[in-house]
């Protein structure tokens, strides 16, 4: 199917629950489109590969991520945030720096229902990809608490995926909301964020089957978005 160039590079904004599935998305979506992902829990594991990262580490892990946001936003190319942006303070800063830098921005927001999302929390493993340890409850809570909505009206371009639904399914969530970002249809969804506090219970959000699913009628999502100033020559 025709792929198309989008006018600006976009920076992924991540946030959601522990356990809601962040990672996983972000970790194929970046792939699918050959991006580059700024990952917590990549640097989390680079620091302490045992698993002995504390408390006092934290504050170095957060500003690793956001040296290395600030690096990328030099090179003009998409990439995925998949760090600390729970707190609606730190993503507006980022934002900034990316408006400034010539980017769009899109806060995709993976909500999970509370029992699927605390139970994978609580099976977190140390490795390159889960590096937070596990969590019981007291900690889960305090962490989904930090979670502050997406800015409505404009200021914050947002979108909402299920973390219980298959990748195709998520990414053509993402996929439409850029096409109404940039190029139209805002009276239908809009910038404004979901209105809700915390995660919404999506237990009983319906999985799709793909016999079922909806028809992706204007983008392959298997091949990559080409973005100005991120698709490389294949000859090169």
């Amino acid at each position: 199917m025709k792929q198309f160039d989008l006018p600006q590079p976009i920076l992924y904004i991540l946030i959601g629950a522990p356990g809601a599935g962040k990672s996983w998305f972000a970790k194929q979506f970046a792939e699918t489109h050959q991006i580059a992902r700024v990952s917590d829990d990549a640097i989390r594991y680079a620091l302490a590969p045992e698993g002995q990262v504390v408390d006092e580490n934290a504050q170095a892990v957060e500003r690793l991520a956001r040296q290395m946001a600030e690096e990328l936003l030099r090179t003009g190319r998409s990439f995925i945030f998949d760090a600390d942006a729970s707190r609606r303070s730190k993503r507006i800063e980022l934002i900034q720096l990316a408006r400034r830098a010539g980017y769009q921005t899109l806060t995709i927001w993976v909500q999970t229902d509370r029992d699927t999302a605390m139970l994978r929390a609580s099976r977190y493993a140390n490795t390159a990809d889960n590096s937070m340890p596990a969590l019981d409850e007291d900690a889960f809570e305090q962490l989904t608490k930090r979670i502050t909505p997406p800015v409505a009206q404009g200021t914050e371009p947002s979108v909402v995926i299920s973390g219980r639904h298959t990748y195709s399914t998520q990414a053509h969530a993402v996929h439409t909301r850029i096409l109404r970002l940039y190029y139209g249809d805002r009276d239908q969804q809009g910038d404004e964020a979901p209105k809700t506090n915390g995660s919404v219970n999506l237990k009983d959000a319906p999985i799709p089957h793909p016999k079922t699913a909806p028809k992706r009628t204007h983008f392959d999502i298997s091949r990559p978005i080409n973005v100005r100033g991120h698709e490389e020559s294949r000859h090169s």
